[in-house]
């Protein structure tokens, strides 16, 4: 995990940008927080060992070329699958169980009709981070296309896009990070955010918590792109969301949490 926030930082895209979509208007976002964030994506063996504890989370591996590769990054996870790995976590780390960010529906399963723990961005169990962590987190202080700059050919030395994997999920770790130290943020395995997909940024400035409903039909948010993915598709910016229940072998995540809140007048 890398500690970063709080943070005010420009994000979006400039109408300038090749491969812009209309969803990603630039403007200022500010995070009140100290957060944390993985390095990496949750790998097969990471899964497998919540899989253990969780028999009735039935979730298929990656694909057919890397089932056996422990430290290749987990596939096929819906956003409600996601959700439990980070209850797991929590728990599993001793966390008080008032920590959790997330709660299961009445049946006791992570479907819909379960609920976000009351003030989650105050918790300091694991969640999903929020698209504004993300981005940030993803960026790590440039403004470029890619993390790395402008140039797709030095993209490859960064990221597991369609020109450089043959189209396949590989493992973790095994590109260069970003300056923040952190790894596969572009292509690989598309990542679970925390907040449903809104096509047009909130106008809140700053970063705040979903109060959505938690229903199959509210899509949640997806960045990084994939190892099937174009490097237009990996952006910095780019934007996708899609219902909870998802699942794909290029769909996974990565950890995140809250380490404390900062009020505006102490923050740098």
């Amino acid at each position: 995990m890398v500690s970063l926030g709080p943070a005010e930082f420009q994000m979006g895209s400039p109408p300038s940008e090749p491969g812009r979509n209309a969803n990603e208007r630039l403007h200022t976002r500010r995070i009140d927080r100290q957060f944390s964030i993985a390095t990496k994506e949750v790998t097969v063996q990471q899964f497998q060992r919540f899989l253990e504890d969780h028999p009735e989370m039935r979730v298929d591996n990656v694909d057919d070329h890397l089932r056996h590769e422990v430290d290749v990054a987990q596939g096929n996870v819906s956003w409600f699958a996601a959700t439990a790995y980070c209850n797991w976590l929590t728990a599993r780390e001793g966390f008080d169980p008032d920590q959790r960010c997330y709660a299961p529906n009445s049946d006791g399963s992570y479907s819909e009709g379960m609920k976000l723990s009351r003030d989650y961005l105050t918790r300091t169990g694991y969640r999903l981070p929020t698209e504004a962590e993300w981005e940030y987190a993803c960026r790590a202080g440039t403004t470029t296309q890619w993390n790395c700059g402008q140039s797709a050919e030095l993209l490859s030395q960064y990221a597991w896009v369609r020109t450089n994997s043959g189209g396949k999920t590989q493992r973790v770790g095994t590109k260069k990070p970003n300056l923040f130290g952190l790894f596969d943020m572009h292509g690989n395995m598309y990542e679970w955010c925390q907040e449903h997909f809104e096509i047009n940024y909130p106008k809140e400035v700053e970063d705040v918590a979903d109060k959505w409903l938690w229903i199959d039909d509210t899509r949640r948010s997806l960045r990084s792109g994939s190892s099937s993915s174009s490097p237009a598709f990996v952006r910095s910016a780019d934007r996708n969301g899609d219902r909870p229940s998802l699942t794909g072998p290029n769909v996974g995540f990565r950890v995140a949490r809250t380490l404390r809140i900062v009020p505006a007048t102490s923050q740098p």
